[in-house]
């Protein structure tokens, strides 16, 4: 949504241009800044939900991953790399949990495999 309203933002001021339009124009911009930080804040809230969820046993679901690619703003990368990186933390944790290092090891390789699987059908793909 943050996306599609930055690409409009430029229709908007050339469609409502004018003095007397300059209230649609702030509450465009309003609108914009207001989904940037909610963008934002989502982000950090999964992130934290993905450290978060290290301290629980049990196998992922995915679920943390697909939520990727649901926004994007200009700072999609650094915080996709954060989430990548509270994944991967959860995982390494979870994994400890067999004493069997090989086990452990299929146990993340399984992850990550099942990861890579879900982009293409994900909107993280983009």
């Amino acid at each position: 949504m943050h996306e599609i309203m930055h690409e409009l933002l430029f229709e908007i001021e050339r469609i409502f241009e004018g003095k007397t339009c300059s209230k649609t124009r702030n509450a465009a911009h309003n609108l914009s800044r207001r989904l940037a930080q909610t963008s934002q804040e989502t982000f950090g809230h999964l992130k934290e939900a993905v450290e978060e969820d290290a301290t629980k046993t049990g196998v992922m679901d995915g679920t943390e991953f697909e939520k990727v690619g649901e926004d994007s703003t200009s700072q999609l990368g650094t915080i996709t790399m954060r989430i990548m990186q509270a994944l991967q933390s959860n995982m390494d944790g979870k994994s400890k949990q067999y004493k069997d290092p090989a086990l452990a090891y299929l146990f993340i390789m399984n992850n990550i495999h099942y990861m890579v699987r879900s982009v293409p059908r994900s909107k993280a793909k983009d």
